[in-house]
């Protein structure tokens, strides 16, 4: 890597990402505390027919440890900027786990700036929030439970660490995988993680799927940690077009460890519901 493959926010971060490919730009925002590198078996396989774009997010990996505009409005803004340096437009933006929650938000904030498509990736949606829909954890604002637990970042990290594979619950990973994930989380400092987390439990972002006008997929996984039934509650509350598909395997990375399938369905959803439908609007 070197200076280019970094750009510079609007606050001063530097923020690491990589551009591959050529075509309908398609963005892959990771989950928390991850990286470019959980993107390494679906990126080389898109990037034959779409411009891929993955990032460290703000306080992930390479990217800046910032202590401020680490909200989820911060990292909507990161996109933005990031979507404006590279002069996209017509953007998939898809977001993996917490990653979701930063796409909600982007495009509730800016109308769906240059979007045209969205994609959930195991979404993790309001965590705090009430209802029957939701599994989570810490559901019906168990907030106290919710920061004793965040606390073990400091006291204990590599504990913490192991319980970051335990929310993947991914039965499919390697010792390999474990070692160079490991390596990769381990680049997000508990202070400006904590944050973010703590500010996507408090956001309401379920809410916003219903404004979505864009053409969405949403893919679910088995993970404990991160239950389906978030995302069916997504899919129920949207009104525009979209689809859904269900992972049976492997847990919270499915992406990872069954690429074939979930790179075909990413490409049959650009190419159907987005690279079609365009076409079709241009002849009308």
């Amino acid at each position: 890597m070197d200076r280019d493959n970094f750009f510079q926010t609007s606050d001063g971060a530097m923020l690491y990402y990589e551009d591959r490919g050529r075509g309908t730009p398609l963005i892959l925002v990771p989950g928390f505390m991850c990286t470019t590198r959980f993107y390494e078996r679906n990126v080389g396989e898109l990037s034959k027919k779409y411009r891929v774009i993955t990032f460290d997010p703000r306080g992930y990996g390479l990217s800046s440890k910032t202590l401020q505009g680490n909200t989820l409005k911060g990292h909507a803004r990161d996109i933005k900027e990031l979507i404006d340096f590279l002069n996209l437009d017509g953007v998939v933006l898809m977001g993996w786990s917490l990653g979701t929650s930063a796409v909600a938000v982007y495009a509730h904030e800016y109308r769906e700036y240059r979007l045209s498509g969205i994609g959930f990736i195991d979404a993790f949606l309001s965590p705090f929030a009430h209802g029957e829909w939701n599994k989570y954890k810490f559901s019906g604002y168990k907030v106290r439970e919710y920061i004793s637990g965040r606390s073990l970042w400091f006291t204990d990290p590599d504990k913490y660490h192991r319980y970051f594979f335990d929310t993947v619950d991914c039965k499919e990973l390697t010792p390999e995988d474990e070692k160079w994930i490991t390596g990769e989380i381990s680049l997000t400092m508990p202070w400006t993680g904590i944050e973010l987390h703590l500010d996507t439990c408090h956001t309401d972002t379920m809410s916003y799927v219903e404004q979505f006008t864009v053409p969405t997929v949403v893919f679910a996984g088995n993970s404990k940690g991160v239950p389906a039934c978030v995302s069916e509650e997504a899919c129920r509350r949207m009104k525009c077009p979209h689809r859904y598909h269900y992972y049976d395997h492997g847990g919270h990375m499915f992406f990872y460890t069954d690429p074939e399938t979930f790179n075909r369905q990413v490409d049959a959803f650009i190419q159907e519901e987005i690279i079609t439908a365009k076409r079709g609007g241009e002849r009308s």
